[in-house]
């Protein structure tokens, strides 16, 4: 949903904004041509594998990789979980039939505060690792491995 979001909001910013640039016509073209992925746990897993199990990391950038791993996750997995905590919220509301629409209203504006907060989390797991591993072959490996593990589905039931 998340991702439908901020697509949204992508889309309507092109509309308001205008023709759409040579390069967002060229990213709409890659992002369409992406498939969602099947088995997220298990494809992260093998993503995972991929640079921990790489020759040419020194152990340094191995360790470094694992903690941004393990401090993305986190932080992911706990606004994930506030954003599944907070479209129940949205449910609910919304199944009383009778509902205030400045509730509905703002907790629309969380989820997509929440969404923008992973996204940033994400953004800066990046730019930790292309400080860490550069932008070669290791570097692919890894953003393959962090793509894996965005595209995952948040469990909401």
């Amino acid at each position: 949903m998340g991702k439908m979001i901020v697509f949204g909001l992508m889309a309507a910013g092109l509309v308001l904004g205008g023709c759409a640039t040579a390069v967002e016509k060229e990213v709409e073209t890659k992002v369409a041509a992406e498939a969602p992925a099947t088995q997220p746990g298990e494809l992260a897993a093998k993503g995972f594998e991929t640079w921990a199990s790489s020759t040419s990391l020194n152990a340094d950038q191995k360790s470094r990789l694992a903690t941004i791993h393990s401090s993305t996750a986190r932080e992911a997995i706990r606004i994930r979980g506030e954003i599944t905590k907070t479209k129940s919220a949205l449910f609910k509301e919304l199944a009383k039939g009778n509902y205030e629409a400045k509730t509905i209203n703002t907790l629309k504006t969380k989820i997509v505060k929440l969404d923008q907060e992973r996204l940033e989390v994400m953004f800066k797991a990046l730019d930790s690792v292309e400080k860490t591993i550069g932008r070669g072959e290791d570097a692919q490996k890894y953003y393959r491995f962090l793509e894996v593990m965005e595209a995952q589905p948040v469990r909401e039931f």
